[in-house]
């Protein structure tokens, strides 16, 4: 049957305002572009909502008696119906009675979407099982639809909310009522009121302390500040902790730049971002995130990313085994306008406009003042932390206390001064000697000799043979098991650890991998022991 032959048959034309079918739209790709979304709440028999995804030149629709979640707990029943023309996507008014349907529609969101995996929307719609993520004005993030194989009615399906930043275990959908289109509600079509004025697209401009000016060459991206608990307070933000390479990007029309935080070009090792133009609407801007690596769950792995952090041309099998994320949480400039001083809550805003749903550019969410709860998510789900951030925060090139960690378990990045000799079965070396500076002094913090694998053995090994010393660095020649070698403290370790033992050392730390980007004299005793959260009555109000 063609594709629209069921929504003509259902549908008197003279009698509804409901588009006619012409021809279906041409199809537009939605694999590695982008394609429509539309949610419709629609007061007909039943309150329901209308999901519908524009596949191959339809809007293919499901209804969804309770509506979309972005709580991954709540698996919601979706009905497939009938494929609707592309026009639908912006029907809202009154069906009247006695006509298939009847009653008020509202568009309740919508936005773009993007097909996950390398194969096609139809495809995966055709198997049973369809995943998408969603950039629309109340819907974000990866969902899957999965068809149910024992509904006796051939056309159920459940909608779920993948774990991502877009997450919101507090969902409830009457909280986000409202027409995207209009401003109405639905009372307010049925008794056909007029539209509601809507805002203007936002602009630079438009942005409280936006400022003209050149874009800058180089910048040194803001810091935050560790703490020891989470908190929760209306004024601040609070956004996932990536595990990942902190990287400032400039895009200049359809070409773009990436510097990591120690201002080195690293464009090169991560070619599959240069589609970072397409998926910001905007001509020139700068822009903060982290790049990572996702693991099946949608968490960040550090040991994947290691794999990429020091290639400089990667091959095409580590592009398609370790394809790389941006998550972008931060934007400094756009069009001409430094943002630096206006708030980060508009600064943010701005940027969730101007980005397209992109697979591997991806707006890293907040949860306003519900810092214990995302904390709370965080561990659940084993991430690094939580950061948060002043609302009403200026951009600033130093560590902050606008801006703070917590972090859900105990990384760091310490320096390694030596080596000790291998025993037993293992070769090349034992462990590594690890310190933080305390003022120009290296102190000596523990060792860490698990967390290997014969491949970063190896390579770790070559690297400390480049810079053996034949001096302690250290501040007190620590003591050890094997015989100690020395080496010039130039390499930082990225290390796991479970607390500190009374003489302030490491308690069982793990090796993760290097940082290649993170200077020896960044490694700071200070930025180790976490202070209290802001003071009270700000931090906890009741």
């Amino acid at each position: 049957m063609p594709k629209l032959d069921e929504y003509r048959r259902k549908r008197h034309f003279e009698r509804t305002p409901e588009p006619a079918p012409a021809k279906p739209a041409p199809a537009k790709p939605t694999l590695a572009g982008d394609g429509t979304f539309v949610v419709q709440k629609h007061a007909a028999t039943r309150l329901h909502y209308d999901f519908r995804l524009a596949i191959d030149g339809v809007l293919k629709s499901w209804a969804v008696p309770k509506g979309p979640s972005l709580n991954p707990a709540d698996k919601r029943l979706a009905v497939q119906t009938e494929d609707h023309p592309m026009d639908y996507a912006n029907f809202e008014g009154i069906i009247p009675k006695g006509n298939y349907g009847a009653g008020s529609v509202m568009v309740w969101d919508r936005g773009t979407f993007i097909v996950e995996g390398s194969v096609s929307a139809d495809r995966q719609c055709a198997s049973g099982e369809i995943k998408f993520s969603l950039q629309g004005e109340k819907l974000r993030g990866s969902f899957v639809l999965v068809k149910l194989q024992r509904s006796e009615k051939g056309n159920e399906w459940l909608m779920i909310k993948h774990q991502d930043d877009a997450v919101d275990p507090r969902w409830n959908i009457d909280e986000h009522d409202g027409s995207v289109l209009t401003g109405r509600t639905l009372d307010e079509i049925a008794e056909e009121r007029p539209a509601r004025q809507q805002p203007n697209p936002m602009q630079p401009a438009d942005l409280q302390g936006a400022r003209q000016a050149a874009m800058p060459a180089n910048l040194a991206p803001m810091l935050a500040t560790p703490i020891e608990r989470p908190f929760s307070n209306p004024q601040w933000l609070f956004e996932i902790k990536w595990d990942g390479v902190r990287a400032l990007a400039w895009k200049d029309k359809h070409k773009i730049k990436l510097r990591s935080r120690a201002q080195n070009d690293v464009t090169t090792q991560y070619p599959e971002l240069a589609a970072l133009p397409e998926a910001l609407s905007a001509r020139e801007a700068l822009l903060d995130g982290e790049i990572v690596v996702l693991d099946e769950r949608g968490r960040s792995d550090f040991g994947r990313l290691q794999q990429r952090m020091n290639v400089r041309t990667p091959s095409p099998h580590a592009l398609a085994q370790f394809p790389v994320t941006y998550y972008v949480f931060d934007l400094l400039r756009c069009d001409g306008y430094d943002l630096r001083h206006s708030p980060l809550l508009e600064r943010k805003k701005l940027l969730r406009h101007l980005l397209r749903p992109h697979n591997l550019i991806r707006f890293s969410d907040h949860e306003a003042g519900r810092g214990e709860d995302l904390y709370a998510l965080a561990q659940q789900n084993g991430l690094e932390g939580v950061i948060g951030k002043r609302a009403a925060s200026r951009y600033v090139s130093a560590r902050s206390k606008d801006w703070v960690k917590i972090k859900a378990t105990q990384t760091l990045n310490a320096v390694i001064g030596g080596w000790t000799a291998p025993r037993g079965s293992r070769a090349r070396l034992g462990s590594l000697l690890l310190g933080l500076y305390e003022g120009h002094a290296l102190r000596f913090i523990g060792h860490a000799g698990s967390g290997f694998n014969e491949k970063t053995l190896d390579r770790v090994a070559k690297d400390l043979q480049k810079h053996q010393a034949a001096v302690c660095p250290f501040d007190k020649k620590p003591q050890t098991n094997e015989k100690a070698f020395w080496t010039k403290p130039a390499l930082v370790a990225r290390v796991r650890f479970q607390g500190w033992t009374h003489d302030q050392h490491l308690r069982a730390p793990v090796f993760m991998g290097l940082e290649p980007d993170i200077g020896a004299r960044d490694c700071r005793w200070e930025d180790h022991f976490a202070q209290p959260p802001p003071a009270a009555p700000e931090s906890n109000p009741r």
